[in-house]
């Protein structure tokens, strides 16, 4: 963020005034940090270098901190900046979400506008608009209204993810697979079935390493891909050196090679018939 551009957030934040900040349990608001044990309501945009809280967390307005770290339930009605997010048990933002270094929650966490930022992991669930990050490594479900753009994109699926728009990233990798049911009868364990664990649908992959098992979508743009068990493609499968289809994937289009586009790594370029 540029100097002036802080100059004008901090020019608001006098403006305001200070956020009026209400704790039950233990906890400490001196102004720049704020950190709770208990329950804590933040009434009006809370500017700080530091957020702590453990157990519960509502904030009526926006929260710009250097780190924020929350475990147990946390909500924040309008957006929510910052250099570092931890988010530990349900994250609820009504607006945009931006961790200039990193993001990472682990339960679930529903974020009502943009996710952006550096490296994004999540464990669980996350719901959000549309993702712009660096790095986004995900173990669970995703439901993104938007598109999802980054460098780099793996998600282990679990259960049914969903990104309407586009998935564009220099290296994809999307797992799904199996998972066993077992009985265990005594000492004994008996594998009785297995069951699709988790799947992704999504509208079109771009990339220039693309690997993917249980997507659906309905086109692909690589440089090198693999179109691995599971997967289901509407329409062509478009690549630039390399193309692998999995003999238990179906693509109902055609395997269509296209020169490299150029100056960048992934295969996009004029030919979209």
């Amino acid at each position: 963020m540029s100097a002036a551009r802080k100059f004008e957030e901090y020019e608001r934040s006098l403006k305001r005034g200070p956020a009026r900040v209400s704790i039950s349990g233990s906890g400490v608001y001196d102004g720049e940090t704020l950190r709770v044990s208990g329950s804590a309501r933040v009434e009006g945009d809370l500017v700080v270098s530091e957020v702590r809280a453990s157990g519960s967390l509502t904030c009526v307005g926006s929260v710009r901190a250097a780190v924020f770290r929350v475990s147990g339930s946390a909500k924040v009605t309008g957006d929510l900046r910052g250099e570092l997010v931890r988010a530990s048990g349900s994250l609820s933002v009504g607006g945009s979400l931006s961790a200039e270094e990193s993001l990472k929650i682990s339960g679930s966490a529903s974020i009502a506008g943009l996710i952006e930022g550096g490296e994004v992991r999540v464990s669980g669930a996350l719901e959000a608009s549309s993702i712009k990050c660096g790095t986004l490594v995900a173990s669970g479900s995703l439901r993104v209204g938007g598109d999802v753009e980054c460098r780099s994109f793996e998600l282990t699926a679990e259960g049914r993810s969903v990104i309407r728009g586009s998935l564009r990233a220099e290296e994809v990798v999307v797992r799904g697979g199996e998972a066993r049911t077992v009985v265990r009868i005594g000492p004994l364990e008996i594998s009785v079935s297995r069951r699709r664990r988790g799947f992704l649908k999504v509208g079109r992959v771009e990339g220039a390493n693309v690997d993917l098992e249980y997507v659906e979508c309905e086109e692909v743009r690589a440089r090198r891909v693999r179109i691995g068990k599971g997967c289901r493609v509407m329409g062509n499968v478009y690549y630039a050196e390399e193309a692998e289809v999995d003999p238990a994937a179906v693509v109902r289009g055609q395997l269509v090679r296209v020169e490299p586009s150029n100056g960048g790594e992934q295969c996009g370029g004029g030919d979209r018939g």
